[in-house]
């Protein structure tokens, strides 16, 4: 792996998504709805799986978890943006921080794994995500890499 680049050899760039989220507008919401932990948790069940629940629970006041929220919610989108000739699904992406860092080692950037066709997590393919958040908006990039091997001797020109 080129460490400088932080991508893995062999493997081209072949799309990048963006998204922006106002964490505002989601706490807003969530105070106009007069929702609760438990419908906070019910809309984290919806979007996030088991590991991103457990640090969305432990967010501290409404606040914070709008925020974390908005940042998952972002990657995710970002992510179903990058893989666009893919039909994913918020449940077909996970978000997670490479192994060996804990929640409270904010400076290691959560990677995103791709669940393949084959419906197997350990195939998944990983993205590299990065997830912001400034004051009251969360943006996350996503690229998407192409999983197959390069075969130029295959590729021709247009025409040829």
């Amino acid at each position: 792996m080129d460490q400088k680049a932080g991508l893995e050899k062999g493997k081209e760039v072949v799309a990048i998504g963006k998204e922006g989220e106002e964490i505002e507008k989601d706490e807003k919401t969530m105070e106009q709805k007069r929702l609760e932990r438990l419908d906070v948790m019910d809309v984290m069940l919806r979007l996030l799986d088991e590991n991103d629940r457990e640090m969305g629970a432990a967010a501290k006041g409404l606040f914070r978890a709008a925020e974390f929220l908005a940042g998952r919610f972002a990657a995710k989108e970002a992510a179903i943006k990058a893989h666009h000739n893919r039909k994913l699904t918020y449940h077909s992406i996970a978000i997670h921080r490479p192994p060996g860092t804990d929640s409270s080692e904010g400076s290691q950037p959560p990677v995103a794994i791709i669940l393949p066709e084959s419906g197997k997590w350990e195939e998944g393919q990983e993205a590299r995500i990065s997830i912001s958040h400034d004051g009251d908006y969360a943006t996350a990039v996503c690229l998407a890499f192409d999983p197959r091997p390069k075969q130029k001797d295959k590729l021709k020109k247009p025409g040829s």
